[in-house]
Order: structure tokens, then C-alpha cells, then sequence
């Protein structure tokens, strides 16, 4: 069940990639690698990267992936978040 999962996941993945390196798709406005990314679907896939363009994400993947989608010359992002929580007592 896990791997049917993980191939499912993967396929997603992929998808959603060659999608936003279709030919004629503007580059993304911004990437970002090196984290954590939830997908909230189906199987909650975790990748690395996404990239946004008109304030949507609009592919997710591994780092390398990601980056390659960026136009060239432009600023790539390693980002960090850190959450926070205060224990209420």
C-alpha cells in the first residue's frame, strides 16, 4: 500500500512539473527550494520546491527540478519557515 502510494505520488509530482515547463508557459515568478512543501493531496505528498506565478503555486517538486523551471539570470530562493508555538498554560 505505501509504494502504491509513493508511485501515485510521484506521478503527481511529475505532473504537475512538466505542466508548468509546458512550451509556451511563461517562466514562474519566483521559486522556492529547499524545504518542505505539504501538497495536501491525495497521498500528502511532501516535495522540496514549488514555484509561483500570478500569485499561484504552480508546480512542486524536488530542488533541482524547481530551479530549472526559473528563467535564467533571475534570483533563485532557498527558503526557510520556522514555526512557533506557545504552549497556553
Amino acid at each position: 500500500m505505501k509504494s502504491l502510494r509513493s508511485a501515485a505520488a510521484c506521478l503527481v509530482l511529475l505532473v504537475a512539473s512538466s505542466r508548468a515547463g509546458a512550451a509556451g508557459e511563461p517562466p514562474p515568478d519566483a521559486v522556492f527550494t529547499g524545504g518542505k512543501v505539504l501538497t495536501v493531496d491525495a497521498g500528502l505528498t511532501v516535495a522540496e520546491a514549488f514555484a509561483v506565478r500570478g500569485g499561484r503555486i504552480v508546480a512542486t517538486g524536488s530542488s533541482a527540478a524547481i530551479r530549472a523551471l526559473a528563467a535564467p539570470g533571475r534570483t533563485k530562493t532557498h527558503y526557510t519557515i520556522k514555526n512557533k508555538t506557545d504552549q497556553i498554560r
